[in-house]
C-alpha cells in the first residue's frame, strides 16, 4: 500500500474523523426529520444544540466528557435565552459584553472549561442570526439544551459499541511520537550538524508526548477507579506503564554526546551498533502502533536480538583497539548505553506480549496509589478570586475579547455589511490569550477562507446542481468537524465550503455569499490580531519566570527522589519517585511551551530569547542527566550511597535553589564550599581508580573473565562519578544563565 493510501486509510479510522462523522449526523438527523415534519424550524434549533456541546468533547476521562457536554448545552441554552431578552432594547451591548467578558473568565478553570466558554459565546454571537421571542424562544433554548442532550447520547452509545478506540490510537500515537525522539537522540549522537535545530525538535516532542500521556493517563486511571478493570482495558494500562518507562529511558540514554563524541570519533564503527538498535527499536515501535490501531497481527521480529549481540561484540573490539587500562572508562560507557538500550528492548517485548495477550501477572499499582498520578483540575472559587486582576492572562484576554467583540460590532454596524455577525464568530473562534497563537489561528483561518471561497466559486461557476451542493456541504461538514483540533487551515476550507454550498441552496447568488464571507473573515481575523498587540496585552516575557521556576524546582525535586530512593531502595516503593519523575517532565514540556510562545511574539517582545532557550535546554540536560542516573539506581544492584555522593547532591541542590532565588530577585548565599566538591570528586575517582587496579592486578594474574559483581561495581563507580559531576557543571551552568537572564 502506497504511502497516501496509508495515511487516508489511517485518517479514516482516527477518532477526529469519527467524531466529525458522528457530529455531522447528529446535526443532520434533526433538520432532516424537522424538514419532514415541517418543524425545520425545531430541527434547526436542536442541530445548533449539537454543534455547540459538541466543542467541550474531548479526550479524557468518561466523567469529565459528560458533565462538559451537559454544561456547555445548559450555558447555551442560557445565554441565547439571556441576550434574546435584551435584543431590542439599549441593554443589548452592555449585556453582550459583560457576558462575553464573563464567559471568557471561565476559562480560568483550564482547557475543558475553556471550551465550555467558547460554546456560550458562539451560542450569544448566533442569536444574532435570527434573534427569538416570547414562548418561541423558550422553546428554541429548550431545544439547543435537547441538542446537546442528543449529541451525548449518540456519542455515549456509540462509544460503547467501540470502546477504547480513541485509547487505542494515543497509545499508538504516544509510540510513534517516542519513536521520533529517539530517532533524534541517535542522530544527535551521531554528530548531526545541526544541534540546536535538534535539540528544538526534542523538546517539541517532549512537549507533544508528555500531552499525550497525560490525557493517556486521565483515561486509563480514572476509568479503573470508576468502574474496575476489564482485560483490555488492563492491557492498555499495563502498555502505558511500559511506554512511560521507555520514554524515562529514552531521555536517560546517550545524555552526554559530548563524552561520547570524545570516546569514539576515531572509531565511528564502534558506535554503530548502538545507534542501529536505536533506530530499530524506534522502527519496531511504530509497527506496535500501526498494529494497535490498525488491528492487524503483530509480526515478531529478531533483528534487536542480532543488534545486541553485535553491541556487546563491540565492547569487546573496542577493548582491542586501544588497549587496557586506556579503554575502560570508554568499555564501561558502552556497557552501561548497552545496558540502558537493554532495558529499552525489554520494554518493548513486554509490550508486544501483553499485545498478544503473554502476561499473566497484574504489575499495576494499586488504585490508591494510581490517584496520585492524575492531575486534578482545581474548581474550586478561590481560582477565579485568584485570576480576577490584569496580573492574570485569561482576566486579560477576557476584558480584550470583550472590548474586540464589542469594536466589531460596531464596525459591522456602521458599514452595514452584510452577516457581520461573522465579524464576531470570527474573532471569537480565532482570538487566544497570547498573541502568537492568535496571529497563527488568523493567518490559518485568512488563507484557508480563501482557498474555500476559490473551489466554491469555481465549483458554482461549474455546476447549478442543487443535488451536487447537497452532497458536497455534507461531506465538506463531516471533513471540516474532522480536522478542526488537527489542522484549523484545511477545517477553515472545509467551514467555507459547508457554509457557501448551504447558502447555495437556499439563495441563487452564492458569489455575494463568497464576497462577504472573505471580507468578514478577513475584518474579524485583522480585529483579533491588532487587539491582542494593543489591547492589554499579555506577553510571554511577563509570564515565563514562573514556568522556569517550576521546572527548576521540578528537576530539584527530582533528584531528591532518586537519592532518596538510592538509600533506600530496598524499603521504599517507587511511587514517589515516579511521581516526581511525571512532574519533572511535566514542567519541561510547560516550559518549552512558553519558550515556543514567546517565539511567536514580536521581536521586539522576545526579552533574553537567546538566554531562555539555553535555560529550557539546560533544564532537558539536567533532566536527562538525573534519568539516566535514576534508572541506572533502579534496574541495578547497587552499593549503598556514599558520604560523597551527598556532598555532590546537596551542593546541586543549592546551585539550583541560587537559581530560582537569582529568578525572583530575592538575596541568597553561596554557602556551598568549593573544597568540598574538589574532595569528593578526588574520592569517587579514587574508588574507580582501586576497581580499575584490582581488575588489572586480576589480569596480570591471569583472570581474563571479569566477573559479574565486579563490572557492575566498575559500571556504578564511574556512572555515578560521571553523572554526578555532570549534573553539578550543568547546576553551575544553570546558575550562570539565570544571572544573565534576569540582567
Amino acid at each position: 500500500m502506497s504511502i497516501t493510501k496509508q495515511k487516508i486509510a489511517a485518517f479514516l479510522k482516527s477518532p477526529d474523523f469519527f467524531k466529525g462523522l458522528v457530529l455531522a449526523l447528529a446535526m443532520v438527523i434533526p433538520l432532516f426529520i424537522g424538514y419532514s415534519l415541517d418543524y425545520t424550524s425545531w430541527g434547526l434549533s436542536i442541530a445548533i444544540g449539537v454543534l455547540l456541546s459538541s466543542t467541550s468533547d474531548v479526550q479524557g476521562n468518561f466523567r469529565h466528557k459528560v458533565i462538559g457536554i451537559i454544561t456547555s448545552a445548559s450555558l447555551a441554552a442560557v445565554s441565547t435565552i439571556l441576550i434574546s431578552l435584551v435584543h431590542d432594547s439599549w441593554l443589548l451591548l452592555p449585556s453582550f459584553t459583560i457576558l462575553i467578558f464573563c464567559i471568557s473568565l471561565i476559562s480560568v478553570y483550564g482547557f475543558r472549561a475553556s471550551l465550555v466558554a467558547f460554546s456560550g459565546m458562539l451560542a450569544m454571537v448566533l442569536t444574532f442570526v435570527h434573534p427569538h421571542s416570547g414562548f418561541d424562544l423558550l422553546l428554541h433554548a429548550g431545544f439547543i439544551f435537547t441538542g446537546g442532550i442528543w449529541y451525548l447520547s449518540l456519542s455515549v452509545l456509540l462509544a460503547h459499541i467501540l470502546p477504547l478506540k480513541h485509547t487505542e490510537v494515543l497509545l499508538a500515537t504516544s509510540m510513534e511520537l517516542i519513536a521520533k525522539y529517539m530517532r533524534i537522540r541517535a542522530e544527535l549522537a551521531l554528530g548531526n550538524d545541526n544541534p540546536e535545530k535538534q535539540t528544538k525538535r526534542l523538546l517539541e516532542l517532549h512537549e507533544l508526548i508528555n500531552t499525550n500521556l497525560e490525557t493517556l493517563r486521565e483515561i486509563l486511571l480514572t476509568a479503573r477507579a470508576e468502574s474496575g478493570s476489564s482485560n483490555l482495558s488492563r492491557r492498555y494500562l499495563l502498555i502505558f506503564i511500559e511506554l512511560v518507562d521507555m520514554m524515562e529511558l529514552a531521555v536517560a540514554n546517550s545524555a552526554n554526546y559530548r563524552s561520547v563524541d570524545d570516546k569514539f570519533s576515531k572509531y565511528p564503527e564502534i558506535i554503530d551498533p548502538y545507534v542501529d538498535i536505536i533506530f530499530e527499536l524506534a522502527r519496531q515501535l511504530e509497527h506496535i502502533g500501526e498494529a494497535l490501531q490498525s488491528n492487524i497481527k503483530l509480526e515478531t521480529n529478531s533483528a534487536l536480538q542480532s543488534l545486541l549481540k553485535d553491541a556487546e561484540e563491540s565492547v569487546e573490539l573496542y577493548v582491542q583497539k586501544v588497549g587496557m587500562p586506556k579503554a575502560r572508562e570508554g568499555a564501561l560507557m558502552l556497557r552501561n548505553l548497552l545496558d540502558y538500550e537493554e532495558k529499552q528492548v525489554q520494554k518493548l517485548v513486554s509490550i508486544e506480549r501483553i499485545l498478544q495477550n503473554l502476561v499473566s501477572k497484574n504489575h499495576l499499582l494499586k488504585i490508591k496509589d494510581s490517584q496520585k498520578f492524575i492531575t486534578q483540575q482545581d474548581y474550586s472559587f478561590k481560582v477565579l478570586v485568584e485570576n480576577f486582576g490584569l496580573q492574570s492572562p485569561i482576566f486579560r484576554h477576557s476584558l480584550r475579547l470583550a472590548i474586540t467583540v464589542l469594536i466589531g460590532y460596531f464596525i459591522g454596524s456602521i458599514f452595514q455589511i452584510q452577516n457581520s455577525y461573522w465579524i464576531l464568530l470570527t474573532i471569537i473562534v480565532i482570538m487566544r490569550p497570547n498573541y502568537g497563537l492568535t496571529k497563527q489561528r488568523s493567518k490559518h483561518r485568512i488563507i484557508g477562507t480563501l482557498i474555500g471561497a476559490g473551489i466554491a466559486s469555481v465549483i458554482v461557476l461549474l455546476t447549478q446542481n442543487t443535488i451536487i451542493y447537497g452532497v458536497l456541504a455534507a461531506i465538506s461538514l463531516v471533513l471540516a468537524f474532522s480536522f478542526i483540533q488537527k489542522n484549523y487551515r484545511t477545517s477553515a476550507i472545509f467551514i467555507t465550503l459547508n457554509i457557501v454550498f448551504v447558502y447555495a441552496l437556499l439563495q441563487p447568488d452564492a458569489f455575494n455569499v463568497i464576497q462577504y464571507r472573505v471580507l468578514d473573515t478577513v475584518t474579524g481575523a485583522a480585529l483579533a490580531v491588532i487587539a491582542n498587540f494593543l489591547i492589554l496585552p499579555s506577553w510571554e516575557f511577563m509570564n515565563v519566570n514562573s514556568f522556569i521556576e517550576k521546572s527548576i524546582e521540578a528537576n530539584c525535586k527530582y533528584l531528591k527522589e532518586i537519592d532518596q530512593y538510592y538509600h533506600n531502595k530496598k524499603s521504599l516503593p517507587p511511587t514517589s519517585y515516579k511521581l516526581s519523575r511525571k512532574q519533572a517532565f511535566l514542567s519541561l514540556g510547560n516550559l518549552n511551551a512558553a519558550f515556543q510562545r514567546m517565539a511567536q511574539d514580536p521581536p521586539a517582545k522576545q526579552k533574553n530569547i537567546g538566554d531562555l532557550f539555553e535555560i529550557v535546554a539546560l533544564n532537558q540536560t539536567f533532566l536527562s542527566a538525573s534519568a539516566s542516573l535514576g534508572t541506572f539506581i533502579q534496574n541495578h544492584d547497587t552499593l549503598p550511597a556514599s558520604t560523597h555522593f551527598e556532598t555532590y547532591i546537596e551542593h546541586i541542590q543549592q546551585n539550583l535553589n541560587a537559581a530560582i532565588a537569582t529568578l525572583n530577585k530575592e538575596e541568597h548565599r553561596e554557602s556551598a564550599d568549593p573544597s568540598k566538591i574538589k574532595e569528593a570528586s578526588k574520592i569517587l575517582e579514587s574508588k574507580f581508580e582501586s576497581l580499575s587496579a584490582k581488575r588489572e592486578q586480576q589480569i596480570e594474574d591471569g583472570q581474563t573473565e571479569i566477573s559479574d559483581d565486579l563490572r557492575l561495581r566498575l559500571q556504578e563507580s564511574r556512572l555515578i562519578a560521571d553523572q554526578l559531576k555532570w549534573l553539578h557543571n550543568l547546576s553551575e551552568n544553570l546558575k550562570r544563565v539565570v544571572s544573565n537572564y534576569t540582567r
